[in-house]
């Protein structure tokens, strides 16, 4: 593999942060406009910042970086596995586990676009077949 590969979120996903993030924020202007009660309306906004700022993140950053090197995720925190470094890939139930002495990368298939957990699986596959 000699380029960058990057494997995204689903759109499902990312759209559920919105939604969520909208509703939240309809809450916390009904809450201020309606009820005086402050902790709630306080509460309410701040989830609705929280996930509006993950739907702003998830729609800009891939979940994982493949480059020749190394793989990354850029969750919180993120995590970065050196290709020489990994000591195991392993698959089961839907997840891909890959670990190295120090780290390991748990990766959701079902949390991914389609298209990139195929590029993911192809991937993984020639990289399990060249360590054999």
């Amino acid at each position: 593999m000699d380029q960058e590969i990057k494997i995204g979120y689903s759109k499902k996903q990312i759209r559920v942060s919105l939604i969520l993030g909208i509703l939240f924020f309809g809450l916390f202007l009904s809450t201020i406009l309606i009820d005086s009660d402050t902790y709630l309306s306080v509460s309410n906004g701040l989830l609705a910042a929280l996930l509006l700022l993950s739907y702003a993140y998830l729609s800009r950053k891939p979940f994982l970086t493949i480059t020749p090197d190394y793989f990354q995720t850029n969750g919180f925190p993120p995590k970065k596995i050196k290709r020489t470094e990994i000591v195991a890939i392993k698959h089961f139930a839907g997840e891909y586990t890959i670990r190295s002495a120090k780290q390991k990368i748990v990766i959701d298939v079902q949390f991914l676009e389609p298209e990139s957990a195929s590029k993911l699986r192809s991937t993984l596959d020639r990289l399990i077949a060249s360590r054999n």
